[in-house]
């Protein structure tokens, strides 16, 4: 028996039901995608590494705000660059400077950091040297956490020098992640005797540098009290000392960055008042390539 089916229709009702839906689900992708969006900007300028913003393009109301150091400065170079020489004259145990070694100097450096030395690779400021680098990294740490991987197994920072040899140079800034975060300059201070001591008994061949933790900018210091001028160059006196105590080199590049308050220039992290712009990692790179042992003038 054939039965007759009725086409089904969709009554007014029920199209405005369906349209309600369609509407909700697609404000509910709208603000998925849009959060997620925001979610992934956040995350890339965490990630980003400074880059200095293009200052020709502002106003010049926006440019002293953005550049407070532009608005309010008073000295000329000269005096800026006196100042700061100054300031760097109190680390009597510092080596000296010479004429620049060439750029070939660091193809068998390595340098150990935390986030200050993360983006060396990037800029390309030392190219062949290895880069031994993580966000907070501590002396202590370098000596016991295994936070690196071959591949097959997580391994030691020290692990990692004995795989990496020779190198015939060590390049070591330590400190400043740590102590945003809280840690006290004994302990600090305590971690770095032991890893230096490990370092010139583990590679007797291998020259050690201890250069200053770097100054970070006006605001930075207000946001994080731990990090004012006078707390790091306490810190960086401390180093110049043990490094003379332990038979390291004492670099303090510091006093290439910094402007005559002993302070990192706005201009200098734009971004968060700590980490340098490629500029900046220029003059960093340029002091190192002037103070060796191979000439110092000590």
């Amino acid at each position: 028996m054939r039965v007759n089916r009725k086409p089904f229709r969709y009554g007014p009702g029920l199209i405005a039901i369906l349209a309600s839906v369609a509407v909700v689900v697609g404000v509910a992708f709208g603000l998925a995608a849009f959060w997620q969006s925001r979610e992934i900007q956040a995350q890339q300028v965490d990630l980003e590494l400074p880059l200095v913003p293009d200052r020709a393009s502002s106003s010049s109301e926006e440019e002293s705000a953005v550049w407070p150091d532009k608005a309010t400065h008073t000295d000329s170079p000269q005096q800026e660059a006196d100042a700061a020489a100054e300031l760097s004259a109190l680390f009597t145990g510092r080596l000296t400077w010479h004429d620049p070694v060439e750029a070939s100097w660091f193809e068998d450096a390595v340098f150990i950091g935390d986030t200050s030395s993360l983006s060396i690779g990037r800029y390309q400021v030392a190219k062949g040297a290895a880069v031994l680098a993580l966000p907070g990294l501590t002396p202590e740490a370098a000596l016991t956490d295994a936070a690196f991987s071959t591949g097959e197994q997580m391994i030691s920072f020290m692990g990692v020098l004995h795989e990496i040899q020779p190198r015939g140079k060590a390049y070591i800034m330590l400190g400043a992640d740590a102590l945003a975060q809280g840690a006290s300059q004994e302990e600090l201070l305590a971690g770095y005797r032991l890893l230096l001591t490990e370092l010139k008994k583990n590679f007797p061949g291998m020259a050690v540098y201890v250069q200053s933790v770097l100054p970070v900018t006006a605001a930075c210091q207000t946001e994080n009290p731990s990090l004012t001028t006078e707390n790091i160059q306490q810190y960086n006196l401390a180093l110049m000392n043990l490094a003379g105590e332990v038979g390291a080199y004492y670099i303090h590049p510091a006093g290439a960055v910094q402007n005559s308050a002993g302070a990192l220039p706005e201009l200098a992290s734009p971004v968060d008042g700590m980490h340098l712009t490629a500029e900046y990692h220029v003059k960093w790179f340029d002091y190192l390539r002037s103070h060796t042992a191979a000439k110092a003038q000590v």
